[in-house]
């Protein structure tokens, strides 16, 4: 095995308030129409794209702050078994957020 170099320990933290700034703004330029467009995520629309981001910081807020754990639904044995909780997830997020109107989601996603 060939030496590996050390990575550089970059912080990153910084990129993310003004690329979440970037997003919102880009969120809330939209035109209804624009949020039905599908995109390089295969079935997913632009609304799933939202709904899949807030739902990521819907499930992590619970976690950390109120430190919910998620029920796997079912045994977790293996590599399948987490691609398969993930997928369920995603989908879950994605149909629940189908239920909301683009304001509500830039607003959850805006918080």
């Amino acid at each position: 095995m060939p030496d590996l170099e050390p990575l550089l320990d970059l912080d990153t933290a910084p990129l993310f308030t003004p690329l979440r700034r970037a997003l919102i703004t880009l969120l809330r330029t939209l035109q209804p129409a624009d949020w039905d467009a599908s995109t390089v995520a295969g079935a997913w629309r632009v609304r799933d794209i939202v709904a899949h981001l807030l739902d990521g910081e819907l499930r992590t807020l619970g976690a950390h702050r109120d430190g919910h754990q998620l029920a796997a639904g079912g045994t977790v044995q293996g590599y399948t078994d987490v691609i398969a909780l993930v997928q369920r997830l995603n989908a879950e997020g994605v149909l629940a957020g189908g239920h909301w109107s683009p304001r509500i989601l830039i607003d959850l996603l805006d918080v």
